[in-house]
């Protein structure tokens, strides 16, 4: 128990770190790393007085059932089951984030809210930050940061929604040290 909740609660700290736009993953690592500390204090009790114990979570599941009538044995039994979904529950909202799905060679793919074309064009100097160039041939709309690792791409076919699904967009990518795409975050333009 004590193993398993300090796997748990390393993969919440993990999530915790991920950047990602909607912020699903910061509720589903918080949630992991808390129910990981949880099993972990459970487990090295359990260790200690070599006896089976409860986790926190479950006693007070169990501890407010049994206190509004419900019998003993069914509230042990839906304090045990919701050890289970507090373990599956944030996985469940980490696959849901933003529609944060690892597209070809483990790209993060996500879509953003909307923005007006000006929002989106201060957000990507912020992006960028300065020092930024554009890269390829001039009018290209691909712009790279200094340090190489952002990127903010805006050219004339993501403008004029002329591929994907989503209409008229820009794009804000993320690569690692070795220029390997990590993260393309997609970002709907809206005309008022």
């Amino acid at each position: 128990m004590a193993a398993g909740g300090v796997g748990e609660a390393t993969l919440g700290a993990g999530l915790l770190l991920t950047l990602e736009p909607t912020g699903l993953t910061k509720i589903g690592g918080g949630a992991l790393f808390l129910h990981g500390a949880d099993l972990t204090a459970a487990g090295l009790k359990q260790l200690w007085i070599n006896q089976s114990v409860q986790t926190f979570t479950s006693q007070i599941v169990s501890g407010g059932l049994i206190t509004t009538g419900v019998p003993s044995p069914y509230a042990n039994l839906v304090g045990g089951l919701t050890e289970i979904g507090m373990a599956t529950l944030p996985i469940g909202i980490v696959g849901k984030a933003g529609v944060a799905a690892r597209g070809t060679k483990g790209i993060i793919d996500v879509t953003s809210k909307p923005r007006i074309l000006d929002t989106a064009l201060v957000t990507a100097e912020k992006w960028l930050k300065p020092g930024y160039t554009e890269i390829g041939k001039p009018g290209s709309g691909v712009y790279r940061s200094a340090d190489g690792l952002r990127q903010f791409r805006m050219s004339a076919t993501d403008i004029g929604g002329g591929h994907g699904k989503i209409g008229p967009h820009v794009h804000f990518e993320k690569f690692s040290p070795t220029g390997e795409k990590l993260k393309n975050i997609h970002t709907p333009l809206i005309f008022p």
